[in-house]
C-alpha cells in the first residue's frame, strides 16, 4: 500500500511538473484540438444538416409523393383519382384566375399575363398535407386570410398582418378571346397570416416566376367548382360544353390532386401507370366535340421524390466539399496532435527515468506520462465539442437553408459519436504508445552526424547544406519525424490538388451553358408551356439577318419506357440541329429514334443500341436509343421538366409519327393534334449579336406567337437548372479546403523545424565550430523545409489529380453531364510555388533561433 501511494505521489508530482513546465505546450495543443476539431464538427454538421434538410422536411410537412394535374377535371375524376388502386389519401387545391390588387373590368390577356398563382384549398392542402415552410406567421386557417410565397412579398412588399386584396375573375379554356373585356367576380381584402416557401420551390427556378398565393377554405369555397362531367353521348357543341367547365360564376382554372401512395415513393410510378390507364378510359368517355379537340384527361405529374433527388444531386457539390473540408480538418488536426503528444512524451524522459528509481515499473511509468498528455487531450477534445455546438448555428447551406427558417444549435449524434471518438481513440492510441516508447530502456535521443563525418563531407567539396538538409529530410535527422512529415506534406498537396481541381471544375461547368443543356443565345416560352406556338408568325418574326438558326420543342407532356415516366422535349421544326451536348452516341434524326437524359437512361435501365417502347399521350411507339443528351431545363409550368440528365428527346419524325398515329387512333382530322405544336423556341445568334439587346427588340411581336395574344417569357441569358444554381452558389466551398490545409502545413512545418533545430543543436554547433556560417545553417534547414514540399508535390500532385478526376467523374455522372474534369495548370504551378515559399518562410525563424545560439553551450548540453 506504502509503494502504491508513493507511486501515486509520483504520478501527480510528474504530472503537475508537466502542466507546470509546459503550461504554454499544453494549452497551444488543447487550443488546437479546440480550433480543428471545433471546425471539422462545424463543417461536418453543416454538411450533415444540409444532406438531411430536405427529407427530414418532407417528413415534417406531410408532403405527399404524388401530385396530378388532369388537365381536365370533373366530379367523376375526382372518384376515379380518389379510388385508384394504391392512392391511401388525397387532397386537392385549384388554381384560381385571381390577381393581387383591386381592378375594374379588364381584358382577359391582360389577367392571364399575372405571373402569380392563387390557389386555395377546401380539403386541407398546405393546411393538413404538403404544408409549407413558415418562416414568418403561420398558414391560413379561416376567415379572411392569405399566405404568401417569399417571393410575392418581396415583389408586393408584403409583411404579416398586412391586408392584400385579391380580385377574382371567371375562368376560361386557353385559347380564349384575349382582347374580351371581362368583369372581376369579387375582390377580396385577406390579412397576410404568413409568409414562407413551398416544398416544391426549394431549388431556384429561372424559368417561370415562383410567385403564390394560399388563401384560406373560406375564400377558395365563394370562386370555386366541380365540372359535372357530361355523357360520353352529349351531343352538344363545344361552345356549348364550355360553360358546364367554366361557369360564369366560376374562378377555378386548373386542379391539383395530391396523392398519399401506399408503398410510399417505391409504389409512385405504379400508381401513376394505373392512373394513365384510367384517364385513357375516362377519355373515351366524354363527348365527341371534346374528344375531337384532344381536351381529354391527361396526368400530369410532380412526383415528391423526383424533386428530392433533383434538390440532393444540385446540394451534393457543396455536401462533398463540406466533408471534404471537415475530414481534412479533423486527420490533419489529428496528425499534428500525435505529432505533439509524442515530443511531450520524449520530453518527459527524464523525469520518468527518475521515477523508475523510485521503483516504478514501466506500465507505471508509462501511465504516468500519459496522464498529463492524454488530460490535455481530453480537455480540448471536450471545448471542440463546445465550439463545434456553437458553429452548428450555421444550420444547412444552399437552397435547402429555406426549409430550416430557424437555425438550432446541435450536434447530430452519430456525428458527433463518430468525430470525437475517432479522435479520442486514435490519440488515446497515439498517446499511450508515445508514452510506452518514451519510458523504454535507455534515452531514445537520435544521434547527431558524427563529428569525424562532418569534415569528410565538408573537404569532399560537395553542398555539405544541400546534404544535410535533405538527409534530415528524409530520414528524419536531428527531428524524428521525417517519415510522419513527409506523408503529412503528401497528403496535404493530394488534398489541395484535389480541391482545387474540382473546384476548377465547377466553375468551368457554372460557365459554360452547353455543358448544361442550354446551347442558344436566346429562348421564348410560349402559353408557360403548353403548346400552340404559331409556327408561322416565329418564322416571321426570326427571318432576320442577325438570326442564324432558330428552331421549336413541344415541352408539354410526358413519356413512359416500361414503368418509369420521363419529362418530353420534341423536335417540332428544327430544334434537334442546334448542337445539344451528347455524352455519347448521337441526336436522334429518324422516325424510330430517342434520346435520353443519363440519369433516366440509368433510372430506365436502357443504354444507347437498345430497342424500347416509348408510350406517349398520343399512343405507343418503339424507337431506338442513339444517344445520352444533355437537354435544356424547360417544361410546361407547374409540372416536371426536362434537364440535366432528366428527360427523353425525341426526334422530328418520331414526334410527327406518334401524334399521325394518335390522330388516326382518335379519328380526327390530319394535324388536328400537331397544328401549332411547340413551345419552346430556340435561337441562335450571329457572332457579335447581343442577345438581350435582339430580345428587346422582338419583344413587340412576342405576343403573336401566343395562341391567347398574351406575351410569352423570353430569356437573353441562359436557363439555368436549379443544379447549376446551386453549384454558382457553392463553387468556392471547396476553396476553404485549400485555405485550412495550406494553414495546417505552415503550422506543422514551422513546428517541425522548429524542433528540428532544437534536436539537431549539437549538430549544427560541431558544423559552425568547424567553421559554417550562419548563411550556411540557414540554407541547410532551408533545404530541409524544401525537400519536404518538393516530396510532398512530386507524390502529391499526380494522386490529386486522380483523386479529383474521380470525384468529379461521380459526381458528372450523378448529375448527368459529360464527366471531362479540367486540370488548372497554372494555379497547380503557383500552389508548388507558394509550397516552395512557405518552406522558406517556415524555416526562417528556427534557422535564427539556431544561429543565436552559441556553439560551445550547444556542445555541453549534448
Amino acid at each position: 500500500m506504502r509503494h502504491y501511494r508513493d507511486f501515486m505521489r509520483g504520478v501527480v508530482l510528474l504530472a503537475f511538473t508537466g502542466f507546470r513546465r509546459r503550461r504554454f505546450a499544453r494549452l497551444a495543443l488543447a487550443l488546437l484540438l479546440v480550433v480543428g476539431v471545433g471546425a471539422s464538427l462545424a463543417a461536418l454538421s453543416a454538411a450533415w444538416k444540409t444532406d438531411h434538410a430536405y427529407p427530414d422536411y418532407l417528413r415534417r410537412a406531410d408532403v405527399s409523393q404524388l401530385v396530378v394535374n388532369p388537365s381536365l377535371a370533373t366530379d367523376h375524376l375526382v372518384d376515379v383519382v380518389r379510388t385508384t388502386p394504391g392512392v391511401d389519401a388525397m387532397v386537392s387545391d385549384a388554381l384560381f384566375a385571381a390577381t393581387p390588387g383591386e381592378s375594374g373590368p379588364r381584358p382577359r390577356g391582360e389577367v392571364e399575363e399575372s405571373s402569380t398563382a392563387v390557389l386555395g384549398s377546401l380539403d386541407g392542402r398546405y393546411i393538413d398535407r404538403d404544408r409549407p415552410v413558415v418562416h414568418q406567421g403561420r398558414m391560413v386557417r379561416a376567415g379572411e386570410e392569405a399566405f404568401v410565397s417569399v417571393d410575392v412579398a418581396v415583389t408586393l412588399h408584403l409583411h404579416v398582418g398586412d391586408v392584400l386584396p385579391l380580385t377574382f375573375w371567371p375562368a376560361a379554356p386557353s385559347g380564349a378571346d384575349a382582347e374580351a373585356l371581362i368583369a372581376p367576380l369579387g375582390v377580396e381584402h385577406l390579412q397576410v397570416v404568413g409568409i414562407g416557401v413551398f416544398s416544391d420551390e426549394v431549388l431556384p427556378d429561372e424559368l417561370y416566376p415562383r410567385q403564390r398565393i394560399v388563401v384560406s377554405p373560406d375564400v377558395a369555397a365563394r370562386y370555386f367548382c366541380l365540372a359535372v362531367q357530361p355523357a360520353q353521348d352529349d351531343l352538344r357543341t363545344l361552345d356549348e360544353l364550355i360553360p358546364t367547365f367554366f361557369p360564369p360564376t366560376c374562378s377555378a382554372d386548373a386542379r391539383f390532386f395530391s396523392l398519399s401512395i401506399r408503398g410510399g415513393d417505391a409504389a409512385v410510378n405504379r400508381v401513376l401507370t394505373t392512373l394513365r390507364e384510367q384517364f385513357d378510359s375516362e377519355s373515351l368517355r366524354l363527348p365527341a366535340a371534346l374528344q375531337a379537340i384532344d381536351a381529354t384527361f391527361s396526368a400530369i405529374p410532380s412526383v415528391t421524390s423526383e424533386e428530392a433527388n433533383r434538390i440532393q444531386v444540385s446540394l451534393e457539390p457543396g455536401v462533398t466539399a463540406l466533408r471534404l473540408l471537415g475530414l481534412t480538418v479533423l486527420i490533419a488536426t489529428v496528425l499534428l496532435v500525435a505529432i505533439s503528444t509524442h515530443r511531450s512524451a520524449r520530453d518527459m524522459e527524464t523525469d520518468a527515468r527518475h521515477l523508475g528509481e523510485m521503483g516504478a515499473t514501466h506500465s507505471q511509468r508509462t501511465l504516468a506520462v500519459a496522464i498529463p498528455i492524454w488530460s490535455t487531450v481530453l480537455a480540448g477534445l471536450i471545448g471542440a465539442v463546445v465550439a463545434g455546438w456553437l458553429a452548428s448555428g450555421l444550420g444547412p447551406v444552399a437552397s435547402v437553408r429555406a426549409v430550416v427558417p430557424d437555425r438550432h444549435l446541435g450536434v447530430a449524434r452519430p456525428l458527433l459519436v463518430g468525430v470525437v471518438g475517432l479522435a479520442l481513440v486514435t490519440l488515446t492510441a497515439s498517446t499511450m504508445f508515445s508514452s510506452w516508447r518514451a519510458t523504454s530502456g535507455p534515452r531514445l535521443e537520435p544521434r547527431p552526424e558524427s563529428p569525424g563525418r562532418l569534415p569528410d563531407l565538408m573537404a569532399g567539396g560537395g553542398n555539405v547544406s544541400v546534404a544535410l538538409g535533405v538527409r534530415a529530410a528524409l530520414r528524419g535527422r536531428g527531428g524524428g519525424d521525417g517519415g510522419t512529415l513527409l506523408a503529412l506534406s503528401v497528403a496535404a498537396v493530394t488534398i489541395v490538388v484535389t480541391a482545387l481541381t474540382y473546384s476548377t471544375s465547377l466553375a468551368d461547368l457554372v460557365s459554360a451553358p452547353s455543358t448544361y443543356g442550354w446551347p442558344y443565345d436566346a429562348g421564348v416560352v410560349v402559353n408557360y408551356g403548353f403548346g400552340g406556338t404559331d409556327v408561322q408568325a416565329v418564322s416571321t418574326t426570326l427571318d432576320r439577318s442577325d438570326v442564324k438558326a432558330w428552331g421549336i420543342a413541344a415541352i408539354d407532356g410526358t413519356a413512359s419506357i416500361g414503368s418509369v415516366t420521363l419529362p418530353v422535349v420534341a423536335d417540332v421544326t428544327s430544334f434537334g440541329q442546334l448542337g445539344l451536348t451528347t455524352i455519347k452516341g448521337s441526336l436522334p434524326r429518324a422516325d424510330h429514334e430517342v434520346a435520353l437524359g443519363a440519369r433516366s437512361a440509368a433510372l430506365a435501365g436502357v443504354s444507347v443500341g437498345d430497342v424500347v417502347t416509348v408510350e406517349t399521350q398520343f399512343g405507343q411507339r418503339d424507337a431506338t436509343v442513339t444517344g445520352l443528351v444533355v437537354m435544356p431545363a424547360v417544361g410546361s409550368l407547374l409540372a416536371d421538366r426536362a434537364g440535366v440528365g432528366v428527360g427523353i428527346l425525341l426526334s422530328a419524325p418520331f414526334y410527327a409519327a406518334v401524334v399521325a398515329a394518335g390522330e388516326a387512333a382518335a379519328e380526327v382530322d390530319p394535324g388536328t393534334f400537331s397544328t401549332n405544336a411547340g413551345s419552346f423556341v430556340a435561337i441562335d445568334l450571329r457572332d457579335g449579336v447581343d442577345p438581350a439587346a435582339f430580345v428587346k427588340s422582338i419583344r413587340g411581336e412576342l405576343a403573336g406567337w401566343d395562341p391567347s395574344a398574351s406575351e410569352p417569357l423570353a430569356y437573353s441569358r441562359p436557363v439555368r437548372p436549379a443544379q447549376i444554381s446551386d453549384v454558382a452558389a457553392m463553387r468556392s466551398a471547396p476553396v476553404l479546403i485549400v485555405a485550412a490545409i495550406i494553414v495546417a502545413m505552415a503550422i506543422a512545418l514551422t513546428a517541425s523545424l522548429d524542433r528540428a533545430a532544437r534536436n539537431r543543436r549539437r549538430e549544427l554547433a560541431v558544423l559552425r565550430a568547424l567553421g559554417y556560417t550562419p548563411k550556411q545553417v540557414h540554407a541547410t534547414l532551408r533545404w530541409q523545409a524544401m525537400t519536404i514540399v518538393i516530396v510532398g508535390s512530386v507524390f502529391g500532385v499526380p494522386l490529386g489529380l486522380v483523386a479529383a478526376r474521380q470525384l468529379w467523374r461521380g459526381f458528372a455522372s450523378g448529375l448527368g453531364i459529360a464527366s471531362t474534369s479540367n486540370v488548372p495548370a497554372l494555379a497547380i504551378v503557383a500552389i508548388v510555388a507558394g509550397a516552395v515559399v512557405l518552406a522558406l518562410v517556415a524555416a526562417a525563424a528556427p534557422a535564427r533561433k539556431a544561429t543565436s545560439t552559441v556553439p560551445a553551450e550547444a556542445l555541453r548540453e549534448g
